[in-house]
């Protein structure tokens, strides 16, 4: 019995050391034999058919699987039968013999029941161990998320103290985990949150057992972050055990969110409301009238020239000149008013309240003085102008998108009457600002289509009484208004761009037609074509007019440009690098309607020019107005001293025409010898006049045809 007992205690240490599965099935095997024998032999039969149970529950406790259970159960049957098989073939297995059917019984009975109980325990120690293998899983995974969330997590106790953080929470506030374990949440307190907002949060978890909101806390740095948090309570059965919290940091987020909503309602180069924002608080502004009374006045405020800043220093000049103007507009408003930019050049100024008319005129007149103030940017001195129109709520419209329009007509009826001014809204407005509206329309369909013509105006040689050359005129002939005048829609053209395409086409008809003169030897020698400064600011015009003259194979005398002075001298520097490109394909250039503009002597010695226009405003008064008299006797005394030629335009009567062959000029235009003439007009007319002689004529000095002729 006592080695029998060593055997147990063996089986026991073998199940709390567990060595393995080789050495524990041995001995567990080993020992249960050995020590059933001994009880056989010193118990009997039914002392033997119990015992070895006890040894094998050892075996089954130390591995908990079943292919040992099964390995278990197989030993057990085997031991119990087996002295029985054994001694029923004649071997001598031990010393000893118990062949009654007693004996047998019992083994069996024994056997089956303890391989029935054993499988037993084995199924629900499979289950438990399941179990507690599924929970020791699920904390190693719960784990894992504590630790690799981005998530901030906090837990604490019942009171509030911390007990664990995970690596995220040092992350976003930079406190570390000893440094936070065992203070409490109000070490993030940013002190931006009254005591009714911690109130309400905790009236919250008490009433529902969560929270969920943005708060703002401070980092161990002192910065204050935006969170988005959710607060969870964590009951037990004997009352509340944790507090856990998990939270974003959103501060990023919320100024990327409030950056996407600035630029969903505000203008990206000015930083002003954009329309969607103007109409909203447009709209907020006129329920505010109707509620209170009063008045508020829509201002519309377009810049004028704002085009030629762009096409002459490029859009980077341009959007920093809008910069510039924006902030000036600002400056002239209250913190109750709202400017707006539209888009391009057009801003808007909503006043509310908007006191009486002339309130409303003296904010227009500063607003205009502000913006013709110099603008300086990169060494440039720019100054543009602006047109402002007026509608006032509620005498003028019944609602925003009224008062949008008839502000935009007032602004119009202000650059119809010279810019640089303001115009308070009246009926006659809509109807004009629409006229023009459609003209504009019409005017693109006409590009399209080429509804465009040239007249011409023959020029006249003083001295031979003969012509010398014309005039190109474009004309458009509308399919409903029939013949449109220059001066309706050539404003409208330049202010659309429009030009550009129509100067193009006037001057490839022009050489067309100087091209059909030459082939068939009549006509006239040359044709003078109207240039505008947009065409001379792009830099392209020699090299288009150099292609023309190649296809329709004309030397460049044959053509001559005609600039205003104003194109020329707003930036003298291009148009002389401009100019001198055309004259060095040998065409002439001329200024127009010389004298109204600004010029100076400085300049005007540098351009390379062929001769001087003089306007038809000299020329109408010149015979009995004395200041109109010295002034083309000035300019023509100027053009003789420059050797330049000179053209007299607007001749109508004898006395004028009288007036310029005593001043010495030689070559003039006007209704007095022809009015502009469509091609088979001009044709006609040539036919009846004489032919130039030019070799017999005295006064070849200063003679624009005569110079042509020579050079």
């Amino acid at each position: 019995m006592t080695f029998a007992g060593l055997i147990a205690l063996g089986s026991v240490l073998i199940w709390k050391w567990r060595p393995g599965q080789a050495i524990g099935a041995t001995y567990n095997a080993v020992g249960s034999m050995v020590f059933s024998a001994l009880v056989m032999h010193f118990g009997g039969g039914a002392g033997e058919a119990h015992f070895p149970f006890f040894i094998f529950t050892s075996f089954l406790l130390y591995y908990r699987a079943w292919r040992p259970i099964a390995y278990a159960c197989g030993v057990i049957l085997s031991h119990h039968l087996g002295f029985f098989t054994l001694q029923g073939l004649g071997v001598p297995v031990v010393l000893f013999s118990c062949l009654d059917g007693q004996t047998l019984f019992i083994h069996l009975a024994a056997g089956l029941g303890q391989c029935a109980l054993l499988g037993y325990i084995a199924a629900r120690m499979e289950q438990n161990e399941l179990a507690l293998m599924q929970s020791t899983a699920a904390q190693k995974l719960a784990a894992k998320v504590f630790h690799k969330t981005i998530e901030g997590i906090v837990i604490t106790d019942a009171q509030g103290r911390i007990e664990s953080v995970n690596p995220a929470f040092t992350q976003i506030t930079g406190y570390t985990e000893d440094e936070a374990i065992g203070n409490t949440p109000r070490i993030l307190k940013s002190n931006h949150h009254d005591a009714a907002f911690y109130q309400e949060m905790w009236r919250s978890i008490e009433r529902t057992g969560q929270w969920s909101g943005e708060i703002w806390n401070r980092r161990k740095g002192g910065e204050v972050f935006l969170e988005s948090q959710t607060i969870q309570r964590i009951d037990s059965d004997d009352g509340i055990e944790r507090y856990v919290a998990v939270f974003n940091d959103i501060t990023e987020q919320r100024r990327k969110d409030k950056h996407i909503e600035h630029l969903a309602f505000h203008d990206s180069l000015t930083g002003l409301a954009n329309r969607s924002l103007l109409a909203d608080r447009l709209k907020q502004a006129i329920a505010l009238v109707n509620r209170t009374g009063g008045a508020l006045a829509v201002v519309l405020v377009d810049l004028d020239n704002f085009k030629n800043v762009n096409d002459s220093f490029g859009h980077d000049q341009g959007d920093d000149l809008l910069k510039v103007v924006a902030e000036r507009l600002q400056m002239e408003v209250r913190s109750t008013d709202t400017v707006a930019r539209l888009g391009g050049d057009e801003f808007v100024l909503v006043l509310q309240p908007c006191g009486r008319p002339e309130e409303i005129a003296a904010v227009a007149e500063r607003v205009i003085s502000q913006i013709a103030a110099p603008i300086e940017l990169s060494g440039l001195c720019l100054r543009v102008g602006a047109s402002v129109g007026i509608a006032v709520y509620p005498n003028d419209s019944a609602d925003a998108a009224g008062l949008m329009k008839i502000a935009d007509a007032a602004m119009y009826d202000a650059k119809a009457v010279g810019k640089g001014t303001y115009r308070f809204f009246n009926a006659s407005m809509t109807d004009r600002a629409q006229a023009r509206l459609h003209l504009e329309m019409d005017l693109r369909k006409a590009v399209e289509q080429n509804e465009f013509e040239l007249y011409y105006q023959p020029k006249m040689c003083l001295p031979l009484g003969s012509p010398c050359g014309a005039e190109a005129l474009i004309r458009w002939r509308h399919p409903e208004r029939g013949l449109v005048p220059p001066m309706a829609f050539i404003p409208i053209a330049e202010e659309t761009g429009l030009i550009e395409p129509i100067g193009d086409w006037v001057l490839e008809e022009a050489c067309r037609q100087l091209s059909v003169w030459k082939r068939s030897g009549n006509g006239l020698p040359s044709l003078a074509v109207n240039v505008s400064a947009l065409q001379l600011r792009q830099g392209t015009l020699a090299r288009k007019i150099q292609e023309l003259l190649e296809r329709h194979q004309l030397t460049g005398d044959a053509l001559e440009i005609e600039l205003t002075e104003s194109a020329v001298m707003r930036n003298p520097d291009q148009a002389i690098e401009n100019m001198s490109a055309l004259q060095a394909l040998g065409v002439r250039i001329s200024v127009d309607d010389f004298g109204t503009g600004h010029s100076s002597l400085a300049y005007l010695k540098r351009l390379p020019l062929d001769t001087l226009k003089i306007d038809r405003s000299f020329v109408k008064e010149a015979h009995h107005d004395e200041e109109s008299a010295v002034i083309c006797s000035a300019i023509v005394g100027l053009a003789r001293n420059l050797k330049l030629g000179v053209v007299a335009e607007g001749v109508e009567t004898s006395e004028q025409l009288a007036f310029l062959r005593k001043q010495g000029c030689t070559v003039a235009q006007g209704y007095y010898f022809s009015r502009p003439l469509p091609i088979d007009e001009l044709e006609s007319w040539l036919g009846e006049q004489t032919s130039n002689d030019c070799e017999s004529c005295a006064q070849t000095t200063n003679c624009e045809h005569a110079l042509r002729m020579t050079a």
